[in-house]
């Protein structure tokens, strides 16, 4: 792993815990052990370290997405594989989607960052307009209801992840968030 990784894992971990406005860049120099100098060199300040490591983010998930799953015709059936598989990447990737849920309401985001976030998700909302076209859908806005999909997946996580649900009930929170966007 390389420093500039390390530094990005350590700012993950960290902020996660103790939320951004909490965590200082000596606080993850040490936690990646590196000279706090360095996060200055990879990163302009504090911020760029924040909206790199989002934007670094987004499109990991964007690529897992792509690369898991059917997203070149929308059928019920792969709008179903790809959330069940959403589910479990995400509860593998627990800090990654806590994170960017808390940048993308956080005082650190620009529209740059926010639109260039947007920008890795075309094809998923190329896949969200074609079911809408098929009538499966509602119509919505898609980048609406990659935000529905995505908050609900976050919250099915978490309740799996606090131990209030189990991934063996992944069926019936599947129906509930197929209900707020199919017709």
């Amino acid at each position: 792993m390389t420093k500039k990784e390390k530094i990005l894992k350590s700012a993950l971990t960290l902020f996660v815990r103790d939320g951004i406005d909490a965590t200082s860049t000596a606080r993850i120099a040490k936690e990646s052990g590196v000279a706090s100098g360095l996060i200055f060199h990879y990163f302009k300040n504090k911020d760029g370290l924040v909206q790199t490591l989002f934007l670094e983010l987004k499109n990991k998930i964007s690529e897992l997405n792509r690369t898991r799953n059917d997203l070149s015709c929308f059928t019920r059936e792969n709008f179903k594989t790809m959330w069940m598989n959403g589910i479990r990447s995400g509860i593998n990737e627990i800090e990654t989607i806590r994170f960017i849920h808390q940048f993308k309401y956080s005082r650190y985001i620009r529209l740059e960052e926010r639109e260039k976030g947007k920008s890795f998700f075309t094809e998923q909302h190329a896949y969200f307009r074609d079911g809408i076209q098929k009538g499966i859908l509602k119509n919505m806005d898609v980048e609406l209801m990659g935000e529905i999909v995505f908050e609900q997946m976050l919250l099915v996580i978490t309740y799996i992840q606090e131990g209030r649900g189990s991934i063996e009930d992944i069926e019936s929170y599947y129906k509930i968030a197929r209900d707020s966007i199919f017709s």
